[in-house]
């Protein structure tokens, strides 16, 4: 059949062999009877794109009872109507019926008969109406240059921006090839390039995200070595004494912050304890809190007293310190022989002293307190109060009472206050646990926000 109909074709315009040429991957060329010559479009194994006319009913299709009727001169209205319409038109005899030669067009069309495929050919072929798909090399430029644009772009915006871009480009480049197809009649590759700008897409981000994941670890590992840095210039062990038990403990909001304790030993028996928190946090905060502590350790040689410990150690923060940074500071200075305390206070939260004789429990602070290393410290005072067997000293920084729940309520002081007194039968590492666990039960689910610290000192029996 085939070879009938390539006959009959032949017949129509009167080709010969030699009025046919084949160029591969370009056209097969066709010199028809009055030397006009028609191109036909194919790629490197003779094969061209059809540029459908329309619908199938575009070529007003006949049975082919209906064309036998018209042929034999039948009277009817039907077969006179027939008759006009075929009267100097091109007629294409085949299958309709649902077969191998069916076809579907595009994927918004059902079937299509293969007699509808060779008229929408011949159509092609009789207006020079083709479709002409983009060559190899244009296809690659296509593919380089959205690959090279998304890569560059990409990485220049943040995830959700980039994101859009992505789907933006997903959504412009199929609007330019329908554009351009019906325009100019030339078809670029769709398919290709969406699917290489959706693979350049999740390759960047997955190398983002790599990328991101391995600073991430960097500064993890960073952060750990500076955390144990920081913790270097803590205590490592507490003062051992019989007319004492001691206890502390710090639980930081990120890696490493700005609260601090000490203890200082001094050769009269007498024993330093002191509490801080350093504004700000963070590396600045540990930073600037590695260098109270230094400076603290320096002056408590030379000084034991409270007031003028603090003051050495303020002009030192005023001389040295970072601009914009202070540490709020709590100095008890704890003399077990004489059953006493003296304290000075650099801005801080008060000392909280649990009385066994009475079960209460009371504040001791002093005035003109203000933090280190804003300005000059001039008559700072200091506070003194005996202590008895039994008694409990507290030292707590403001990550206690300001943690806040979920629905933003603050610890507050009210809680801090009870807990020693609920829990004083306890021992201080026992107290401070407790501590910890009101806060935790307190704020529940709530992030933790700032640093958290409790000193805390039973005396005992001389």
């Amino acid at each position: 059949e085939d070879g009938i109909k390539c006959r009959k074709n032949q017949v129509y315009w009167d080709l010969k062999k030699e009025n046919v040429r084949f160029n591969p991957g370009h056209w097969i060329e066709l010199m028809r009877p009055d030397n006009a010559v028609v191109r036909i479009p194919v790629d490197s194994q003779g094969y061209t794109t059809i540029n459908y006319a329309g619908p199938i009913d575009v070529f007003r299709p006949l049975s082919f009872a209906q064309l036998m009727a018209a042929f034999y001169g039948e009277k009817t209205d039907g077969a006179e109507e027939v008759f006009k319409r075929i009267q100097g038109a091109i007629i294409l005899i085949g299958v309709s019926a649902t077969a191998s030669t069916d076809l579907i067009s595009t994927p918004f069309v059902g079937l299509e008969p293969g007699v509808s495929l060779q008229a929408s050919l011949m159509n092609s072929i009789l207006q020079q109406k083709f479709i002409y798909p983009s060559p190899l090399f244009l296809s690659l430029l296509i593919l380089i240059v959205l690959g090279s644009f998304l890569g560059w772009l990409i990485p220049r915006l943040r995830p959700a921006t980039g994101f859009l871009s992505f789907l933006g480009i997903s959504v412009a480049y199929p609007a330019l090839t329908y554009l351009v197809f019906f325009v100019f009649g030339f078809w670029l590759s769709l398919v290709t390039p969406l699917v290489v700008v959706g693979a350049v897409y999740l390759i960047v981000v997955f190398i983002q995200f790599v990328g991101e994941r391995i600073d991430k670890q960097a500064l993890e590992q960073e952060l750990l070595i500076a955390q144990k840095i920081q913790k270097s210039f803590l205590p490592k062990t507490l003062p051992e004494t019989k007319e004492a038990a001691f206890a502390a403990d710090i639980i930081m909001a990120k890696s490493v912050g700005g609260d601090l304790y000490d203890f200082l030993k001094f050769e009269d028996g007498s024993i330093g304890v002191v509490i801080g928190d350093v504004s700000g946090k963070g590396v600045p905060a540990a930073l600037y809190m590695a260098k109270t502590i230094s400076d603290l350790r320096a002056h408590g040689k030379s000084e034991k007293s409270p007031v003028k410990v603090i003051t050495l150690l303020n002009n030192t923060l005023l001389q040295e310190g970072a601009s914009g940074m202070f540490v709020t500071l709590f100095y008890v200075l704890l003399d077990l022989a004489h059953r006493k305390i003296t304290y000075s206070s650099a801005g801080h939260h008060p000392l909280l002293k649990w009385s066994k004789a009475t079960g209460t429990i009371t504040e001791h602070n002093t005035k003109k307190g203000r933090p280190l290393g804003i300005l000059p410290i001039k008559n700072l005072d200091e506070g003194e109060t005996a202590i008895e067997s039994g008694d409990l000293l507290v030292l707590y920084t403001d990550g206690i009472d300001e943690a806040m729940n979920r629905s933003r309520q603050s610890f507050g002081k009210a809680r801090i206050l009870e807990t020693p007194q609920k829990n004083s039968g306890k021992t201080p590492e026992e107290i401070i646990q407790a501590f910890h666990k009101a806060v935790q039960d307190f704020v529940g689910s709530a992030p933790q926000h700032d640093d958290m610290t409790v000193v805390v000192i039973r005396i005992n029996p001389p």
